[in-house]
């Protein structure tokens, strides 16, 4: 690991992200290997695609190579993660904010609802004030890609969802006050009626 954080402080993301896929390969061999953690993926994303869009802004056309040469790999080493790391919720987060980044749309609605499918799976999510924070935040996002698909099946599917988090957050939280992220579910699904 040591290795993975000296690339990253020196912003040697190609580095970075060989060392993450050399991880990766040690841990299917030896499940005591650790997987690289959230904030050295978030830090060779947002690192990577920074050079990126300096490299668009200077319009230097070999670092731009360099840079897009560097983000298939990034994109290689997400998608590798994921098959593996499948329960990692943030590991879709980041690579729907690394799609949403590139403007593969598709592939960040994707990501959005794979993230929302792992986020259901967490054991008492709807207890925890922190996770529907999250949850809602995501449903948000979700919502807004609905709305911009506009058919009257993607409104169905987006109803049903927001119903469904509403309903196990309001089931969950009956003898307290109801959190305000219900209010914004409430909203959400008055939007929809209104399409």
């Amino acid at each position: 690991m040591s290795k993975l954080y000296t690339c990253i402080d020196l912003k040697k993301f190609d580095e970075a992200i060989q060392t993450c896929n050399e991880l990766l390969l040690l841990r299917a061999r030896r499940n005591e290997i650790p997987t690289p953690e959230e904030k050295c993926i978030r830090a060779i994303v947002g690192g990577s695609l920074l050079n990126y869009r300096d490299a668009r802004a200077a319009n230097d056309d070999i670092a731009l190579d360099s840079s897009k040469r560097t983000l298939t790999r990034l994109k290689e080493l997400l998608e590798k993660m994921k098959s593996s790391m499948k329960s990692e919720v943030w590991l879709y987060d980041v690579s729907a904010c690394f799609n949403d980044e590139m403007g593969w749309k598709e592939d960040v609605f994707n990501d959005l609802m794979k993230e929302y499918r792992t986020l259901q799976c967490v054991s008492g999510w709807e207890r925890d004030q922190s996770t529907i924070s999250q949850m809602t935040t995501l449903v948000k996002e979700l919502f807004a890609h609905h709305k911009v698909a506009g058919t009257q099946e993607s409104f169905v599917k987006c109803k049903l969802m927001i119903n469904g988090v509403a309903k196990k957050i309001r089931d969950a939280t009956l003898d307290s006050a109801p959190p305000k992220e219900l209010a914004e579910l409430d909203a959400m699904i008055s939007d929809l009626k209104s399409c």
